[in-house]
């Protein structure tokens, strides 16, 4: 099953871009379309295509493609747009199965693992939050009745012209496909929290924000790990508390490596930069203080 990822991204690339690529890379099975109005990092990655666009250009693009004005007054508006993907974007779609929207904030591991084709097969949405659709990870089937779903909302349009975030990425889509799937016309995957914490231990920690760990996921060869207890496999790691905190990586873009951690503060090869004793108390106040 052919499946394409979208997400809108303005600024500056990410410390940690070279991971989220050298992730997207082992995922041979899914391809990524990133629109940016960042020039492209200069390495190539088969199945991840940027897309130069600014948020003026965006903003003209969806309200050309939806019939109705659509503003973008600054980047986090487009987490409201992320529904109609499958409409504005729908000149890319061809021969795609599924399209989906997703973050920056990650590090892939093994989606093949998590979501395979006969899941694809089965199922017309697919997320990895229990019982919502997820911002950061959702697909949809790429089928008209599907990709017009937001359409069923009346207020979802008349939202896209202001400037207020109302996050239809997640609340108002978990309504219609809620709604849709009751009524028996699509089929819907959201049974568990497929991302951070293994089974096992995701009714002690919440999915996506993280406190300041060190080492606890190591990535290799194409899948990621949750070092508790035991070493266990998730689907990916999505550090949405640890934008401010995660500013180096130890690795760059033209690096191909067969493993690395991942901590609140770095990305890293090896092991060495665990803090001890006192040094771990200094580096969690300092994490407070730029979470804060």
């Amino acid at each position: 099953m052919r499946t394409l990822l979208i997400a809108a991204y303005y600024g500056r690339w990410p410390a940690w871009f070279p991971a989220f690529l050298h992730s997207c890379r082992s995922n041979p099975s899914m391809d990524w379309l990133i629109v940016t109005d960042i020039p492209a990092p200069p390495v190539e990655v088969p199945n991840v295509h940027f897309v130069r666009m600014g948020l003026p250009e965006l903003e003209s693009l969806a309200s050309r493609k939806l019939g109705s004005e659509v503003r973008l007054a600054r980047p986090y508006k487009v987490c409201d747009l992320r529904p109609a993907f499958g409409v504005v974007f729908e000149d890319l779609l061809e021969g795609y199965d599924f399209w989906g929207h997703c973050d920056l904030d990650i590090v892939w591991g093994d989606l093949g693992a998590f979501v395979s084709d006969d899941l694809l097969r089965a199922c017309d949405v697919v997320s990895a939050r229990k019982e919502h659709v997820c911002g950061h990870f959702s697909l949809f089937r790429n089928r008209e009745e599907i990709n017009t779903l937001f359409r069923r909302d009346e207020r979802y349009l008349p939202a896209l012209r202001t400037d207020t975030p109302y996050y239809y990425d997640e609340v108002g889509m978990t309504a219609l496909v809620r709604a849709a799937a009751e009524a028996g016309e699509l089929k819907v995957h959201w049974p568990r929290v497929l991302l951070n914490f293994p089974e096992t231990e995701r009714r002690r920690y919440g999915p996506s924000r993280l406190g300041p760990y060190v080492n606890r996921w190591i990535w290799r060869e194409g899948k990621l790990f949750h070092r508790g207890k035991v070493e266990s496999e998730v689907m990916y790691l999505h550090f949405m508390t640890w934008k401010k905190s995660l500013q180096t990586c130890h690795f760059g873009y033209d690096d191909r490596p067969e493993s690395f951690y991942i901590s609140y503060s770095h990305i890293g090869t090896g092991e060495r930069d665990r803090p001890e004793g006192g040094i771990a108390d200094s580096v969690r106040r300092l994490y407070s203080v730029l979470r804060a």
